[in-house]
């Protein structure tokens, strides 16, 4: 993916039925790749993976006030921060794997930017 568009959904009730309209766009967001975006719990925050030209994947903070993209680990080669996923406390979980082994890891990253 080359940027993300978040959109507003609207919905309405219609007897048994819905509407469903996602016209309108609230942000466009062109300056982070990545893979399936996660959003915080609060929605001030976006995380996601992206592979690197080395093979290494590394995670992507999005900050949707200052809108500002940071780089939030820096894998070694051969290893790859995939699958993020924010807990309710604002804490980011995800794997972490290798040739071998694969392990669940976490970051405080939006938590600290969020002081």
């Amino acid at each position: 993916s080359l940027g993300y568009v978040v959109r507003k959904v609207n919905i309405q009730r219609f007897g048994d039925s819905y509407t469903v309209d996602i016209g309108q766009i609230v942000a466009t967001i062109c300056n982070m790749q990545g893979a399936k975006a996660g959003f915080s719990y609060d929605e001030r925050f976006i995380v996601t993976h992206h592979y690197e030209e080395d093979g290494t994947a590394n995670l992507f903070l999005y900050d949707m006030q200052t809108q500002q993209v940071r780089k939030i680990t820096d894998m070694p080669a051969g290893e790859r921060a995939l699958f993020p996923h924010f807990r309710s406390d604002g804490w980011i979980y995800f794997t972490v794997k290798d040739g071998t082994k694969e392990f669940a890891a976490a970051s405080d990253a939006a938590v600290i930017l969020a002081q």
